[in-house]
This record gives C-alpha cells, sequence and structure tokens, in this order.
C-alpha cells in the first residue's frame, strides 16, 4: 500500500465542506423521466406499464438471499448493474468513543467487495450538534446513492474476469472515521476514504471543521486575521519549508506550479495549529502520495 501521511484534512474533498469523492465522480444525479408516447384515443384504457422500483437500502443483520450463494464464488456473478438487486441489504453497527459514537454503515454486495461508510453521530444537546448530524446523514446517504455505487461498480467491470490478482485482498471502497480535536468552541475530524475496484489504489481525506456554536463549517479566515490571499502565500512558505526540511522524501517531487494554482485549501485543527493537506496527485505525481503541511499558531482573536 503506497504511502499515506495524511491525518484529517477539511477539503474542498469530503463533499460538504471538504468532500473526497471516488476516481470515477460522485456527482448525485436524478434518474431522468422516461418520455411519455402518444397513446391513441380508444374506447379501453390501455394497460398501464410495469414500473421497475428503486433499488433501496434497508437496515438489516441478515444477508441478502443471493448473498448466501457467495460461499460459492463462482455461484454469483458480479453484477453489472446497481439495479440487479432489488433490494440492497445494509447493516449499521455503533460503537462508542470519547467524542461521540461512530455509525458504520456496512453494504452487502458480494464476498470480495467490502463497502462501508462511517460518520459521527453526536448526542443532540445543542442545535448546532443536531445540524452537524444532519450533514453527515446526507453525506452517508450520498455515498450510498445509486448513481456514486453505480460509478464504482463499473470501474470495477472494466475489469475483464472480474476476478482479483494473488496479491489483492479484496476490492474496497471505504470510509473511515477519524477525530482529531474538540474544544469548547469547535471540532474536527475526518473521513479517511480508501478505494480499490482495480488498478491503482486511492486514498484521501475528507476533512470537517465545524464550530461548536453555530454548527457551521470553519474556514481558514475564521482562524487567522489574514487576508486570504495573505493566508495563501502562508501555506505556500509553510510548504516550502516543509520541503527543506528533507525529512519526507516525496517533497522532493512537488510541483510549484500546480501548488500555485491551489485555489481552496483543506484543514483540520490538532491541538489549535491548523494542518493543510493536500491530496494524492494535487500537488505532486502519485508516487509522492499525500502531504500533511503544519501551519503557524493563529494569533488569539
Amino acid at each position: 500500500m503506497e504511502k499515506l501521511c495524511i491525518a484529517l484534512c477539511v477539503f474542498s474533498m469530503f463533499g460538504l465542506s471538504t468532500a473526497c469523492s471516488s476516481p470515477k465522480g460522485n456527482a448525485s444525479q436524478d434518474t431522468p423521466t422516461a418520455p411519455q408516447t402518444a397513446v391513441p384515443q380508444t374506447d379501453t384504457v390501455p394497460a398501464q406499464a410495469e414500473e421497475t422500483p428503486a433499488p433501496k437500502i434497508t437496515q438489516a443483520t441478515d444477508l441478502h438471499p443471493k448473498m448466501a450463494e457467495n460461499a460459492n464464488p463462482s455461484a454469483i456473478p458480479y453484477p453489472v448493474s446497481y439495479k440487479d438487486y432489488p433490494e440492497i441489504r445494509a447493516e449499521s453497527r455503533k460503537k462508542e468513543t470519547a467524542w461521540g459514537s461512530i455509525e458504520r454503515t456496512t453494504l452487502l454486495w458480494h464476498k470480495d467487495v467490502e463497502i462501508f461508510y462511517e460518520i459521527p453521530v453526536f448526542e443532540e444537546v445543542t442545535p448546532a450538534f443536531a445540524k452537524i448530524n444532519k450533514l453527515m446523514q446526507s453525506s452517508k446517504a450520498h455515498f450510498f446513492s445509486e448513481s456514486n455505487m453505480q460509478s464504482a461498480l463499473e470501474y470495477e467491470a472494466e475489469r475483464p474476469d472480474h476476478t482479483l490478482n494473488a496479491e489483492d485482498d479484496k476490492f474496497f471502497n471505504t470510509y473511515e472515521v477519524h477525530f482529531m480535536n474538540i474544544s469548547d468552541n469547535y471540532i474536527s475530524f475526518g473521513l479517511m476514504m480508501n478505494w480499490f475496484m482495480g488498478g491503482t489504489q486511492s486514498y484521501g481525506l475528507v476533512t470537517y471543521n465545524f464550530d461548536l456554536q453555530t454548527g457551521e463549517n470553519i474556514k481558514l479566515t475564521d482562524l487567522y486575521k489574514k487576508s486570504p490571499e495573505d493566508i495563501r502565500q502562508m501555506i505556500i512558505q509553510s510548504v516550502k519549508a516543509y520541503a527543506e526540511d528533507k525529512s519526507d522524501s516525496g517533497a522532493e517531487m512537488i510541483d510549484w506550479d500546480l501548488l500555485a494554482q491551489v485555489k481552496d485549501f483543506s484543514f483540520y485543527i490538532d491541538q489549535s495549529t491548523p494542518h493543510v493537506v493536500f491530496q494524492k496527485y494535487e500537488i505532486a505525481p502519485g508516487a509522492a502520495g499525500a502531504f500533511d503541511i503544519p501551519l503557524p499558531k493563529p494569533e488569539p482573536k
């Protein structure tokens, strides 16, 4: 597995204020309505065409009936469409942490395909926590949307035999919660994405920083008494200092022209220190991996 030097970032990648999407694109789209064919006027009422029910995810601890066949890998083919299963079952489990609950929803699809999505679930003691919970539930709904799941499936289906290589364990598309920091004023956490559906593995960090008084996303301009351009220059100088330190060999591959083109910076907050996170391929070749760059501590406001 390739090197990952991320802890959490609030990107324009983790969707929402930052969103991390899978390589095939996750944009949710409404299914277009089929055009209506004109029906000649007759004395009899024409029979109504039977509609194909949209796939739905239900909470369940048992496997979909077809999944039982997976004991024999050749007994069930890989689906070619998300609609191949009229009902796609998922199971949700929660684990408690000092920060709050983590809810993991796992899609019961195929024994060689691991798909799950985690979100934090906070006790709604304030309107701000209720707002954060609603946002995270929306991110989970988007992840399991038909368009998002179908794109991953089509990518995997491009493999001629739909089988794993000898060195591969399984295909996967997963998001795991990592808490970074919490104070009386804010909370910072991220979703660590790992994606492999054949070909090259991808990974990234979707970061979230929320004001606990309002439930709104925190921006770098909320932390620093600087203009957006001054903050951008501060980040560039921090990246240069990181590269000059030479503790990360991948920093030698940073493309400074790519860095100059970055407009929106993902970040998380660790013990009052903001860290900017650059995803794999964002400012360097993929072999360099991702970068986690600490910034100067903001002055107290």
